[in-house]
């Protein structure tokens, strides 16, 4: 095995996640190869420091940042966003009751039905012209008579 081959198997060699045969060529790799080593020894560092590191962030940590930055004041990064719940909501509510209303009301005039033709005042000219339709004659001879 070369020494490129160990190097790329060292944090699985670690973490003993191997063949025992790969196991054991990687190790009398290590007897042989000061870098295979020191690249071992380096992956071992960073594993302590990893396990070292605290759970949560040391109190006053940001404070500290902002300080050093120069920054005198964080704003709060929703702080941008608040006229979209004073301003820009309740006129989207408006604007979906409007539209609700409005969707409701049609421009269409209502269907007339039989009954309507029936009881509207014909003139001489228009029952006439209602004779030339497709009505039967019952219809017609009302429409006429009136």
């Amino acid at each position: 095995m070369t020494d490129m081959e160990v190097k790329n198997l060292l944090p699985a060699y670690l973490e003993a996640d191997l063949p025992a045969e790969q196991m054991r060529e990687i190790e009398a790799r290590l007897a042989v190869s000061a870098a295979c080593r020191e690249e071992l020894n380096y992956l071992r560092r960073i594993q302590r420091l990893v396990a070292a590191r605290p759970e949560s962030a040391p109190p006053g940590l940001w404070r500290g940042i902002i300080r050093r930055m120069g920054v005198d004041e964080v704003a709060e990064p929703w702080k941008q966003f608040e006229w979209v719940g004073k301003r820009f909501l309740p006129v989207l509510a408006a604007a979906v009751l409007l539209l609700a209303v409005l969707g409701n009301l049609t421009t269409e005039a209502p269907a007339l039905t039989l009954e309507d033709y029936l009881n509207a005042q014909w003139d001489e000219q228009e029952a006439e012209l209602l004779t030339d339709t497709e009505l039967s004659g019952d219809v017609l001879q009302i429409l006429q008579t009136r």
